[in-house]
């Protein structure tokens, strides 16, 4: 019985010949591979760049899904490793590793314990500083240290009083006045004048601006 190519073909898909003895019989009994209908061939050249790019994100995919179970896998290697490692060392060994890893975890927890006893430290300063501790200003002033987070915080404050005097002073020029030369302004400026009595404010020129309420106290008449 003659050899054809779709016995040949028969032959190489149930593995009873491979591709090599495939290509070695089509020679000796001198037939011709046949190519495979291109399944693309009456498509436009538009469709088969999509139906291509289809193919290769999921090639794509394919080779990411196999890099990440080779990353878990190279993981899972390391731990065994580590863990023969282990297995080989002497009890002095095992013992020193054990130590230093405990250490390390000591430390750690060291570290988280002082980051909390600095935000505390911040939290109590801002506050009897007066000022806002939320915590976006709690982070501003977090030092080091619970000394360096009380300076950090002293430094703020500082800062803030400046800023409120200067606001204070801008104020009382914009009606008029100089809050530094006394009573030279009219009356209205003065929250202890008579007619004028404004105890919000009062408060405000005592707590940023003490020399400047001992003038208006006594420019309103007050002892």
């Amino acid at each position: 019985m003659a050899m054809t190519l779709d016995k040949l073909k028969k032959m190489l898909s149930a593995g009873t010949i491979d591709q090599d003895d495939y290509k070695d019989m089509l020679e000796k009994y001198g037939l011709k591979d046949e190519p495979e209908d291109d399944p693309l061939k009456d498509l436009s050249d538009a469709q088969k760049a999509a139906i291509q790019k289809m193919i290769q994100s999921e090639r794509d995919r394919a080779t990411n899904k196999l890099g990440n179970d080779k990353k878990t896998e190279i993981e899972d290697l390391k731990k065994q490793l580590e863990d023969l490692k282990k297995e080989k060392l002497t009890e002095t060994e095992r013992a020193e590793l054990d130590r230093k890893n405990r250490e390390t975890e000591l430390e750690k927890k060291e570290r988280a314990f002082r980051q909390m006893q600095n935000k505390y430290t911040a939290t109590q300063a801002l506050k009897d500083a007066g000022l806002e501790n939320g915590e976006d200003v709690v982070t501003l002033v977090l030092g080091d240290t619970e000394e360096n987070t009380k300076k950090n915080v002293a430094a703020l404050s500082a800062l803030v009083e400046r800023l409120v005097k200067a606001k204070v002073a801008e104020k009382f020029k914009e009606n008029g006045r100089d809050p530094g030369k006394g009573s030279s302004g009219g009356s209205g400026d003065n929250p202890w004048a008579e007619g004028h009595i404004n105890y919000t404010k009062q408060m405000e020129i005592e707590a940023t601006d003490p020399e400047l309420a001992k003038q208006l106290k006594a420019a309103a008449g007050m002892k």
